[in-house]
């Protein structure tokens, strides 16, 4: 939750910058409805029970320990066109992109 705890409360920041946060969960529906209700975050998360998202851009989790539909960490700068500006996959789940490095990169797009 950490993370999420940062981009929640540094949300209007994200909306400066004119960016929207859409975060994309593997869990059940009703599963996120509750952690995103839990948690107060205040953007929208897309259910991806499926795993159709993550195969779609080749983020699943081969790692043996943990091959459970787990899709590795991602950050994605899309513009208004739909062309990826900025990617960044991790293949360790418990390090994500750094908030200073998001916001450079929405400042970059200008």
């Amino acid at each position: 939750m950490l993370y999420l705890g940062q981009i929640r409360n540094h949300y209007e920041k994200f909306s400066e910058l004119n960016a929207e946060v859409l975060l994309i969960s593997p869990s059940k529906f009703e599963a996120t409805k509750k952690y995103k209700k839990k948690h107060g975050l205040p953007f929208p998360m897309l259910v991806d029970e499926e795993s159709a998202v993550t195969m779609k851009y080749d983020l699943w989790n081969k790692w043996e320990p943990i091959r459970n539909k787990v899709p590795h960490p991602a950050t994605y700068i899309i513009d208004k066109q739909g062309i990826v500006r900025f990617a960044e996959v991790r293949q360790n789940y418990l390090f994500r992109t750094k908030l200073k490095t998001i916001f450079e990169a929405l400042k970059n797009l200008d």
